[in-house]
């Protein structure tokens, strides 16, 4: 729509004063106006729907991980430090928010993929499948290097977190002794080698999104250099659509690769959860399946508010009270 105005009115422009006067303006620019609206409504409600269904799900996963932990046996929840859990339970569960609030990132992509062909394809099929093929290129090549570059660094990110509360509670509990013994330095300094080693991590994380980036750009530029070579011989406004329509489509893939970079952290946080919720009962015997933090999560943001309310563990699991 953008790029018939665009052309119409340039064309009116040239045609003179009395062609300028019959152009019809106000219809095209309404319409434009219009689609705007509702594009950003579209992506206000596809946010408000992907956050709703990812705390829905956290309400419910932090009390399951818990009680878990709760009613395991003795030696691992007392083997796990508070620092430990604190990460796991705040950090990881928010690191697993972004398989929600993603969802439906490849779905928007492929709806933007098939918009995009159909109108370049009314300028010139050779343009579509030109660009058909760029599109195609970018999603693999954002897929590479979020797996050579994004996972990586998401994973140990998450560790480095891990392991930075692990120590910082560990020297908290001993801060008498480390002030007794003249050990508060050497206490700053292992502190801050963890610190330095999450700064590293997160630093090669926004360098990988960096990389993302510099690629989508170079991959949308070749793909409008290519279709706008291909609809040369194609009538002005058909032309112009086309290139719009171009850039449009390759827009489309840059919430595919932002999803593609928080992959790799929001994996190593599901694996930690299933570790935890797998840890075996005070019977000394395994739980029979581990919790699965992707998929009961997904479960849990379907069901409805009534339904996802936390309900106490059976007596069984229950900690035993002495009677003394």
């Amino acid at each position: 729509m953008s790029g018939w105005f665009i052309t119409g009115a340039a064309l009116a422009g040239l045609g003179g004063l009395a062609a300028v006067q019959a152009f019809n303006y106000l219809m095209p620019s309404a319409v434009i106006r219009l689609l705007a609206i509702l594009r950003t409504g579209a992506r206000y409600a596809e946010r408000v729907a992907g956050h709703e269904a990812a705390l829905r799900a956290l309400a419910r996963l932090r009390p399951q991980l818990f009680a878990a932990l709760a009613s395991g046996s003795p030696g691992r929840a007392l083997a796990l430090s508070s620092g430990e859990a604190s990460a796991r339970l705040v950090q990881d569960v928010n690191a697993v928010q972004t398989l929600f609030v993603r969802l439906s990132a490849p779905w928007g992509a492929l709806a933007g993929a098939a918009a995009a062909i159909g109108l370049t394809a009314l300028a010139n099929a050779t343009a579509a499948l030109l660009l058909a093929l760029c599109m195609g290129a970018s999603a693999a090549g954002s897929l590479l290097l979020a797996r050579r570059l994004s996972d990586p660094a998401g994973r140990a990110a998450q560790i480095a977190v891990g392991s930075l509360k692990t120590r910082l509670s560990a020297l908290e509990s001993a801060a008498p002794e480390l002030r007794a013994y003249g050990l508060e330095t050497w206490a700053v300094e292992d502190c801050a080698d963890r610190a330095r080693d999450l700064d590293r991590s997160r630093i090669t994380l926004t360098l990988a999104a960096g990389w993302l980036t510099v690629w989508q750009t170079a991959a949308a530029a070749g793909a409008v250099v290519l279709v706008t070579l291909a609809v040369v011989s194609a009538p002005a406004p058909l032309a112009a659509l086309a290139i719009l329509a171009a850039l449009m489509g390759m827009d489309s893939t840059a919430g595919l690769a932002s999803a593609l970079h928080q992959n790799g952290a929001a994996a190593q946080a599901a694996d930690r959860l299933d570790a935890l919720a797998a840890s075996p009962s005070k019977t000394g015997r395994n739980r029979p399946r581990r919790l699965r933090t992707r998929w009961r999560c997904w479960a849990a943001a379907s069901r409805r508010p009534s339904a996802w309310r936390w309900s106490a563990p059976p007596a069984s699991a229950r900690p035993l009270r002495s009677n003394a």
